[in-house]
């Protein structure tokens, strides 16, 4: 492997555990969950998709594959006459993605790299490895590893299970005496045309479900219509037409027109649903009825008329062949190079892009901005915050740890042992509220030691960066030396007290800096007045330093 393609492969510099969150599938019965992990700044996250670069390319040179809607009708185009009695059918593999046993996922992936001759077979296959083997996330505040399968949500995922599925059917069909005149597949969702009766098409589905042990395939036909993808393949006169197809859950809500949007991102709404009726639809009748329910929807959410009629009649103006042919275009002919100004939308956003254009001479004229900008920078608007945003998260929220200390739970702990939990401390009129969490190895706090017999001259405040159980071990090191020349082995040493007097509570922690860690403990020494009625003989540095 060249050096330019490891640095591809760069670990992020702060990696976290992927995130685990359900997607609720709500067409279906008992509403079942799409398990997604969330691989976004993980450990494997560069590496899955230098991976997904090299597998994508095998994955379009499959027979079955079907990259989206527009290649599913390019496809349908190649079928003409059907004979009577036949059936259209559609498959789903169930749970596909953590149904595949690493090492036949891993076996399909190999195959197709050997039959491609690609150079990086080694390199990939260790890479795939790898990064199933480390699929590590949390939930709950718990961490897992997957041990089957992979993550919907690393980016590798479609094209390895793609690959799969390749293998899996076309050994499958070696098998089969009678097969399908027509047969594509989106991933796990499979549609074919059938023409060897209903008998044989149960026993096609029992063997299929037979042929692999982790691999379910659920089954539906008709010899009139079936839905695949967004779009519903009908049988009339023998012949194939299709129309859109909207799922019984679709309430047919749009994006209100008075929302805080983009007017652009409004029109581009009616146009693109009105092209996609346009190019899904084969007859014009059915079009029209499928464009009046879309005028109706409009309506309802406050589109202007004159702006849906013209949206409407921009998109119908497009000829259904070149919507069928641009899915010949791929994302690198299509890619705009121009450096994008990105903002935040607000209502005067649309301004910028005026601004832009009037004001283009200024960076052209200038030798260094026209390196930089060749060509007008193209406007990106970012969505502000919704509720949505602020909302829903894909991390439960964890639950917040007491104020206070917790003991580390050692029976042996001698520390814990003399750690206050109280998280209210007053002394006279003078009160404070401990606001954090703190164990024995809490380090960069500001502490508080007291005598359990109510000593009144007893209190003490002092700073460390340690561990508080070391610091502590210091003083009961002072008190078991009698240590004079320290105030508190002096009083903790005397013949009436021991090292068992001694209690502490911690007043704030998480103070990195040394010069604020020492000034914060001054601050305290004031508050508590322990120079004048305590055990701090000295102010330091900030001995001017009052309270007010």
């Amino acid at each position: 492997m060249e050096e330019d393609e490891k640095s591809k492969l760069s670990i992020p510099s702060d990696p976290s555990l992927g995130r685990f969150y359900l997607l609720p599938k709500l067409h279906k019965a008992n509403i079942p969950g799409r398990p997604i992990v969330s691989c976004n700044k993980t450990l494997t996250e560069n590496i899955s998709g230098y991976v997904e670069k090299h597998l994508k390319p095998l994955v379009k040179n499959t027979p079955s594959f079907c990259r989206d809607t527009t290649d599913f009708l390019n496809k349908l185009k190649n079928v003409n006459y059907l004979k009577s009695g036949t059936i259209l059918v559609t498959m789903d593999v169930s749970s596909l993605y953590t149904s595949i046993p690493h090492t036949d996922g891993m076996e399909a992936v190999e195959r197709s790299l050997v039959e491609s001759g690609h150079p990086l077979k080694k390199s990939i296959m260790e890479l795939i490895s790898f990064t199933l083997t480390h699929n590590t996330f949390e939930f709950n505040e718990d961490i897992f590893l997957q041990l089957q399968g992979t993550a919907m949500g690393t980016k590798f995922a479609p094209q390895y299970a793609n690959l799969f599925m390749h293998h899996f059917e076309k050994d499958f069909m070696e098998t089969q005496t009678l097969r399908p005149i027509f047969y594509t597949r989106y991933i796990d969702d499979i549609f074919m045309i059938w023409t060897h009766g209903e008998r044989s098409l149960q026993k096609f589905h029992e063997s299929i479900n037979k042929f692999h042990p982790n691999i379910r395939l659920t089954m539906e036909n008709s010899r009139t219509a079936v839905p695949f993808l967004d779009t519903l393949v009908n049988i009339e006169e023998d012949r194939l037409f299709t129309s859109l197809y909207r799922k019984p859950t679709d309430s047919g809500k749009i994006l209100n027109y008075h929302s805080f949007n983009p007017i652009h991102c409004k029109k581009g709404i009616v146009y693109s649903k009105a092209l996609r009726i346009h190019k899904i639809c084969s007859k014009k009748e059915d079009k029209n009825d499928h464009l009046e329910v879309l005028r109706d929807e409009l309506t309802k959410s406050g589109y202007d008329q004159q702006l849906v009629k013209k949206q409407i009649k921009k998109a119908l103006n497009v000829p259904r062949e070149k919507l069928l042919d641009c899915c010949r275009n791929t994302n690198e002919e299509t890619q705009n190079h121009r450096v994008p100004l990105v903002t935040t939308y607000f209502p005067e956003a649309e301004k910028i892009r005026k601004i832009l254009r009037k004001h283009q001479q200024i960076l052209t004229n200038d030798q260094k901005c026209n390196e930089v900008f060749p060509r007008r920078p193209i406007l990106a608007i970012r969505q502000p915050l919704n509720l949505r945003n602020i909302l829903v998260k894909s991390r439960l929220p964890r639950s917040r740890p007491k104020n206070g200390v917790e003991n580390c739970g050692q029976s042996s702990c001698k520390t814990c042992a003399i750690l206050d939990n109280s998280t209210v401390i007053t002394r006279g009129q003078t009160k404070h509220n401990t606001k954090g969490h703190f164990t024995c190895k809490s380090t960069n706090v500001i502490c508080l030691i007291r005598c359990r017999k109510g000593c009144t001259d007893a209190w003490y405040v002092g700073e460390t960066s340690q561990h508080l159980h070391k610091r502590l071990n210091g003083h009961r090191h002072d008190i078991s030396k009698i240590n004079k020349s320290k105030p508190v082995g002096e009083h903790f040493s005397s013949i009436v007290h021991s090292e068992n007097d001694m209690i502490t509570n911690v007043l704030v922690g998480n103070i990195d800096d040394s010069i604020l860690r020492k000034a914060t403990e001054q601050k305290y020494i004031a508050k508590f007045d322990t120079f004048r009625q305590g055990l701090n003989i000295d102010r330091g540095c900030m001995s001017h330093y009052t309270m007010e």
